[in-house]
């Protein structure tokens, strides 16, 4: 279901140039990833996971090399998702191994670092803001 409404979304872009990439392919990109990611976080079925991480890597690369916005923010957002869920045991795990006050002070210098290249860094987000916003 979910292959056929992209399809239907990609004839519905080509036929009209000033139609978004929300409006033809994120219902199709929906019903293909988001149940697929549901059962990954709610089970424990490797073969759809990596079968999830490998069809959103191709979303999100299919979407940056045509330059649609839907694809790249889906594809991006299931990987962000699963990524979190995959890595947050051993993440808190490894937090809990360390003594409280080098986590502390690792967020400081983060912190401190951070402040030091503020402008920079805006300057780097207005640029991704202005290029996000010209995808289709």
């Amino acid at each position: 279901m979910g292959v056929g409404l992209l399809v239907l979304g990609w004839r519905g872009l080509r036929r009209n140039p000033h139609r978004t990439s929300w409006h033809g392919l994120a219902p199709g990109l929906g019903v293909l990833l988001l149940p697929s990611l549901l059962l990954a976080l709610i089970g424990d079925d490797t073969p759809r996971a990596v079968g999830l991480v490998v069809v959103a890597v191709g979303v999100l690369w299919a979407g940056a090399a045509t330059r649609m916005q839907a694809p790249v923010v889906l594809g991006a957002g299931v990987l962000g998702v699963h990524a979190v869920h995959l890595l947050g045991p051993a993440v808190a795990g490894a937090v809990d191994a360390v003594p409280r006050w080098v986590v502390l002070a690792l967020a400081g210098v983060l912190l401190l670092v951070l402040g030091a290249t503020y402008e920079r860094r805006l300057r780097d987000l207005h640029a991704v803001r202005l290029r996000f916003a010209a995808l289709r």
